[in-house]
């Protein structure tokens, strides 16, 4: 316990990065500790480029995708579609309740099933996302 204690000690003297001092780049890294400075064609920025973007440098690095939904989501949209629209949902109340869907001129509307993690007051739930699907977006929302 001691040499613990002992060695927290000293690395608050050692370790620059435990005195949040550690990076000078900019005034706003005060106090923010160990962190990372991403120039601007890091990965880390994928997250930002529109869709066509990302799938078209998928494209061109030769990357295999779908650009189809799964058949799996068609049918669960399909069926809630058919709920919606006062048809009987296949296998009854006791199945698990299906992803919402809506008919948008003749087309049907698939929702993204991508499980996010929601907090709601002090937990934490996991839920599908629920967002429109875009044709060619293979299944997912943007």
């Amino acid at each position: 316990m001691l040499v613990s204690y002992v060695i927290l000690v000293a690395s608050r003297y050692v370790n620059p990065h435990f005195l949040l001092q550690a990076c000078r780049k900019y005034k706003s890294c005060a106090g923010k500790g160990f962190h990372a400075h991403h120039p601007r064609d890091c990965l880390f920025y994928l997250r930002d480029w529109p869709v066509e973007s990302l799938q078209k440098l998928l494209n061109d690095k030769k990357v295999e995708f779908d650009t189809e939904a799964p058949e799996a989501q068609v049918n669960a949209a399909r069926q809630a579609a058919g709920a919606d629209q006062g048809g009987e949902a296949v296998g009854g109340a006791a199945e698990k309740e299906e992803p919402k869907a809506s008919m948008a001129v003749g087309q049907l509307v698939l929702r993204c099933r991508v499980m996010l993690q929601k907090e709601t007051g002090t937990e934490r739930v996991d839920e599908e996302c629920g967002d429109d699907c875009k044709q060619g977006h293979g299944g997912l929302c943007e």
